[in-house]
């Protein structure tokens, strides 16, 4: 009669435990369905604010969505974005040092996209600021060693800094891939 009770205890243990993973599995279940809607619910709310050029709304979201997500990595590109425009807006309105922070900011995300790298470098030209500026484009330049917009700029900024040699050979390579009548203006001068 022992041996039964000890064997029905031991039953009704193992029944205990199985219930409880079932019920534990299904709350599990039902907190990770939860997390993805309220992920997907806020991806979608970022992608809106994004396409309303609400920045700053954007980068809130998605640094609420960033901390719900086992791999951030998968917004890296969307918040990169979100910083690029801030920057832009930032730099339109005269403050300087915050979108050059805003473009900073963007490249912890993506270091690979020079439109970040170009804010910055026109951030420190309209500052004045051309020798660092002429090096942020030459940082850009090992990223995209074709894209007429950085040569054009780089080609300002050493002709501004009196660097005449260097801004010409800059805005021939602009033409060169494909920059317009704004380069072949600067270069009849």
């Amino acid at each position: 009669m022992l041996f039964r009770q000890s064997e029905m205890a031991s039953l009704l243990f193992r029944k205990t435990i199985v219930y409880s993973l079932v019920v534990l599995s299904f709350c599990f279940s039902t907190v990770l369905t939860d997390v993805f809607a309220m992920s997907e619910n806020l991806a979608g709310k970022a992608v809106t604010l994004l396409e309303q050029k609400d920045y700053s709304g954007a980068l809130e979201v998605l640094h609420s969505l960033e901390k719900t997500l086992s791999n951030p990595e998968q917004i890296s590109n969307m918040l990169a974005v979100a910083y690029l425009g801030q920057g832009y807006q930032l730099l339109a309105a005269g403050e300087f040092q915050s979108a050059r922070d805003s473009f900073r900011a963007g490249r912890s995300y993506n270091d690979e996209d020079v439109r970040l790298w170009q804010g910055e470098a026109i951030t420190l030209y309209r500052r004045g600021n051309y020798p660092e500026a002429v090096s942020l484009l030459d940082q850009a330049l090992g990223i995209d060693q074709k894209n007429p917009d950085l040569y054009l700029l780089l080609g300002k900024a050493y002709y501004t800094g009196r660097r005449m040699a260097e801004a010409v050979d800059a805005l021939q390579r602009s033409v060169e891939y494909g920059g317009g009548d704004e380069v072949a203006g600067l270069l009849d001068k």
